[in-house]
């Protein structure tokens, strides 16, 4: 873990910037997926659970029935069952055992919550070529419960055999 300046903030409405010092994790990709969150998740732990109670408070009650009923379902799936499920990653359901585990929250509440960001939070962003020398991505951060978001932001490093290949600002 190391801390570097990577992140300027602008919230457009106060017509404000604040730099940010994200903590940075390297991320093997190719790891255990019940522990491959670990050191984000335990880094994170406090705010990762304010942040999932106010995605979880949001959602319908009926959704979070749906989301509990596929993460029982997906608990007595096998990996060879796996492709029989269509649209079903067995690594990423075992990615959401693992970090409920790690915050003590139930599987689906993990699941919601990342369902909840990826279909609703509408994170607008901007890719460009900078100066030769590669490609940047750059995060708006114009979304809902940004105040909650920009609270987990950190830049991920990610790996496959101890050789990086890609880094990301990640939430």
């Amino acid at each position: 873990l190391n801390k570097r300046p990577i992140c300027t903030l602008a919230d457009a409405s106060k017509n404000a910037r604040e730099e940010l010092t994200l903590p940075s994790f390297v991320i093997d990709i190719k790891s255990d997926p019940l522990t491959k969150w670990s050191r984000v998740t335990e880094y994170f732990a406090p705010q990762l659970r304010i942040t999932s109670k106010r995605i979880l408070e949001r959602i319908p009650w009926f959704l979070k029935a749906v989301f509990w009923t596929v993460s029982k379902v997906m608990e007595s799936v096998t990996a060879e069952q796996t492709g029989l499920l269509k649209g079903i990653n067995r690594d990423m359901y075992l990615e959401y055992v693992g970090i409920a585990k790690a915050l003590n929250m139930e599987v689906y509440e993990i699941m919601l919550s990342n369902f909840e960001y990826e279909l609703l939070a509408y994170c607008t962003s901007i890719v460009a070529h900078y100066n030769g020398e590669g490609i940047i991505h750059g995060r708006n951060m114009d979304y809902l419960l940004y105040e909650y978001m920009r609270n987990i932001t950190y830049n991920g490093i990610f790996t496959i055999e101890g050789r990086t290949v890609y880094n990301a600002v990640m939430f």
